[in-house]
């Protein structure tokens, strides 16, 4: 679905917003990471197995 709109009223509408690099660049400028500390929030997110065996033959 698509939604057609003049490039004044997109920029209206955009203005004052950043995208989520400039988000995380201004955030981590604020804030002390180690102070928060948040420890490791990705810990949790990755299998850190090997993985499965695969037959190249």
């Amino acid at each position: 679905m698509a939604v057609l709109i003049s490039v004044s009223e997109y920029d209206r509408l955009t203005a004052g917003r950043t995208d989520f690099l400039g988000a995380l660049v201004d955030f981590r400028a604020r804030n002390d990471l180690a102070v928060l500390d948040l420890g490791d929030v990705f810990d949790d997110t990755r299998d850190r197995s090997p993985g499965r065996e695969v037959d190249c033959g």
